[in-house]
């Protein structure tokens, strides 16, 4: 993606679908569920990583736009993160 052409959901997951270090991609917030999308709706995506990766995909840590956000992390780092108590 270069600064005129920038980075969309479905460009993203052509990605992270060519990298196999990518061994997982999480889908959450209102364009997750059914019936909850709205005009405003952005794609919250986790991207989960083998362990011993770094693939080419950790350049776009922290990504933020209006239509796509991204987390990526470790298989371990994923796992912890769910295992958090609130």
């Amino acid at each position: 993606m270069t600064a005129q052409q920038p980075l969309t959901y479905d460009a993203f997951i052509e990605l992270a679908a060519a990298d196999s270090a990518v061994v997982g991609l999480v889908l959450k917030g209102s364009r997750a569920h059914d019936g909850m999308t709205t005009e405003h709706s952005d794609h919250d995506l986790y991207v989960v990583l083998a362990d011993a990766a770094a693939p080419a995909l950790t350049r776009f840590t922290g990504h933020r736009t209006a239509e796509l956000d991204l987390v990526i992390l470790s298989v371990d780092e994923f796992r912890a993160a769910g295992m958090r108590r609130r």
